[in-house]
C-alpha cells in the first residue's frame, strides 16, 4: 500500500491522533510530494520512513 502525502499540518487538525499513531504499517509505503507534508505526518509518526515522490507514479501497461 503507498500512501502518497500531499497536505500541511493544518489538515490534521480535526483527525483523530490516536487513529493516525495506530496506523498498521507492517505493507504501507509512506511518500510525500515534499517537505511540508513530510513534517506534517512527523508530528503524529516522527520515526516513520517516509520518502520523496516528488511529481507522479508511473504507470505501466503490459501486454
Amino acid at each position: 500500500m503507498i500512501w502518497w502525502l500531499h497536505d500541511s499540518e493544518f489538515f490534521y487538525d480535526g483527525v483523530d491522533e490516536k487513529k493516525l499513531r495506530g496506523i498498521n504499517q507492517k505493507k504501507l509505503q509512506i511518500v510525500s510530494v515534499g517537505p511540508v507534508p513530510r513534517q506534517a505526518m512527523r508530528k503524529y509518526l516522527p520515526n516513520v520512513e517516509i520518502s520523496d515522490l516528488l511529481y507522479r507514479v508511473e504507470m505501466y501497461d503490459e501486454y
